[in-house]
């Protein structure tokens, strides 16, 4: 399998001409707005200068700063190359500016319990840059929240909370991306009655955990979920509720059960609200080693460096290399 040998021949010299292509595009920037029903009628105005939400009337919106890499072409004289090219950096692009997205539906999760989805909303992309109509950042934000205002400015408890998740959380390193994705995923599956695969998903933080403390611990191998509580400095008794929710997966979520399927929620619902608690505790656990050993920037100096960079970790994350 694999590409064809001309493909092969050809890519290199190709993609020795996308370095300076990237740093050319450094001096531009593209602002993705994502704009959605606000049906837990959420209150808040929280951002960063890379991710923002708020809340303007009975419409929510989600905005996300990344690189402006579209239309990659004339690298090639061979067209399939030229689109291999495009996709992968468009691919790379998409990754930067969603992990900032998550960053906002993730801390939304964590600080109000609400799963936003971003995938179906109404998109607008506003390009910045001196060449374009809108120069900068900030002028492109005032420019749409000319058109739908922030309709809430108050500060409370959560959304305080939300600003420090906003500020913390790093989804452009996978292991966080990952673990806020089944978190996010769990409280989407709750919401909607769906228990067994709700233990499944929260399961999967504490699996993303374990991956966590072999990338930045220096583990060895793969932890059990009570040496994953041990490792992170949570309790014994939180370590035995780790291993209670693995074995609700294997038994409910992971494979077919036996029988009461029909009572799964009901019997196990005062149990919930402590799972979804540890497994929040255990995200904050793995953002703490995500800051102390960071790899990949947040916020970078400019796209081109940061593409330079992550190549290989890219490569693994939006092209399914391992597949």
């Amino acid at each position: 399998m694999g590409y064809p040998s001309r493909i092969r021949k050809k890519l290199p010299t190709a993609l020795r001409k996308l370095p300076a292509w990237l740093a050319r595009r450094d001096h531009y920037q593209d602002i993705i707005l994502r704009t959605l029903n606000n049906d837990g009628n959420l209150k808040v105005n929280v951002g960063t200068s890379t991710a923002w939400v708020y809340s303007s009337g009975n419409r929510l919106v989600l905005g996300a700063v990344g690189p402006s890499w579209l239309r990659v072409r004339n690298f090639s004289s061979d067209p399939d190359i030229d689109d291999l090219i495009d996709d992968f950096v468009f691919f790379a692009g998409q990754y930067a500016v969603r992990s900032h997205l998550v960053a906002a539906i993730g801390g939304l999760t964590l600080s109000y319990g609400v799963a936003v989805d971003f995938r179906h909303a109404d998109l607008r992309r506003i390009s910045v840059g001196p060449q374009n109509p809108v120069k900068s950042v900030d002028a492109g934000r005032q420019r749409y929240e000319a058109e739908l205002p922030p309709s809430f400015s108050r500060s409370s408890r959560r959304s305080r909370e939300l600003t420090v998740w906003l500020k913390r959380l790093n989804p452009c390193d996978p292991i966080v991306h990952r673990a806020l994705f089944q978190y996010w995923r769990a409280r989407s599956l709750w919401n909607t009655d769906f228990g067994e695969e709700t233990i499944t998903a929260l399961d999967g933080v504490t699996s993303v955990a374990s991956d966590a403390l072999r990338v930045f611990g220096g583990h060895t191998k793969r932890a059990s979920r009570s040496e994953v509580a041990a490792a992170l400095n949570l309790s014994s008794e939180d370590g035995l509720a780790l291993e209670r929710l693995y074995e609700l997966r294997c038994l409910f979520g992971a494979h077919p059960p036996t029988s009461k399927w029909w009572d799964f929620s009901e019997m196990y619902e005062d149990d919930f609200d402590y799972y979804f608690d540890l497994c929040r505790r255990v995200i904050t656990k793995v953002v703490h080693l995500e800051i102390k050993h960071r790899r990949v920037d947040f916020v970078p100096s400019a796209w081109s460096i940061w593409f330079a960079a992550n190549a290989n970790m890219l490569f693994d994350t939006i092209w399914f290399s391992k597949t």
